[in-house]
């Protein structure tokens, strides 16, 4: 799904403008996050790549091969952009890294950048289990990790197989995450899905971002224009992204 943005994932019902509003603030302050889901073609990229679109403007957006060598060589050179890792995971297509690659990203991001990557797991206690129990990403650094978004995907073939366009897709759950102690997050839900009449709850607002309520309140009913307007594009956002600033 190209060009996607924060506006069209509320449109078609993926998210609400609440959680829209708290992930364009997540990126505008440049902090860590996670888009994690267990089936594949759930839209983990879409989502991530929506919300760096609300990075600040000029933030450098190294999106990595997943070699050792090129992590190393951004350490040397911080410059405070998001490393965009494909997907944390055991399987090894292009961009995806696991064991020492997972080390030395980590050691790299302490040298001045913040994270976006993605995840297959079956819960929020699951996503850190693969950090840190599997790949021995201590608790201090797993705690940087300060919000993620969880995607479930209905309809089409079960196993992935059929087109795209086939399925359809919810956050069913949107996190911030408070300390990590022995592998296992503090996890506060801030937005849920209910599945049984498909609408969003919110739970309570974030306490790790600058932002204040009056300021997601306002971002909120601005996706939301866009969004009952059509205006959905990359060019209709540019000005929710000076917004930001």
């Amino acid at each position: 799904m190209p060009d996607v943005t924060l506006p069209e994932l509320v449109r078609n019902g993926t998210m609400s403008e609440q959680m829209a509003a708290v992930l364009w603030s997540v990126a505008a302050e440049r902090r860590w996050f996670i888009v994690a889901a267990k089936p594949r073609k759930a839209g983990k990229s879409a989502v991530s790549e929506a919300v760096l679109h609300f990075a600040p403007p000029g933030t450098p957006i190294h999106r990595l091969s997943g070699e050792i060598e090129e992590m190393e060589r951004l350490a040397h050179s911080p410059d405070g952009g998001y490393l965009v890792v494909g997907e944390i995971s055991p399987q090894r297509p292009e961009r995806y890294i696991w064991g020492e690659a997972v080390t030395v990203l980590f050691r790299t991001l302490n040298a001045g950048f913040a994270l976006n990557t993605t995840l297959h797991a079956s819960s929020i206690e699951e996503v850190f289990d693969q950090i840190c129990q599997e790949n021995g990403v201590s608790d201090e650094d797993a705690g940087k990790i300060e919000y993620i978004a969880y995607v479930e995907r209905f309809g089409g073939d079960p196993d992935g197989a059929e087109d795209d366009d086939l399925y359809w897709r919810r956050v069913s759950g949107l996190y911030e995450i408070g300390a990590v102690r022995d592998g296992v997050p503090d996890a506060r839900l801030l937005s849920r899905w209910l599945e049984t009449d498909d609408r969003f709850v919110q739970e309570r607002g974030p306490q790790l971002l600058d932002a204040s309520e009056n300021t997601l309140e306002a971002r909120a009913r601005q996706i939301r224009e866009l969004a009952d307007g059509g205006r959905t594009g990359l060019e209709d956002i540019e000005t929710l992204r000076g917004a930001s600033n």
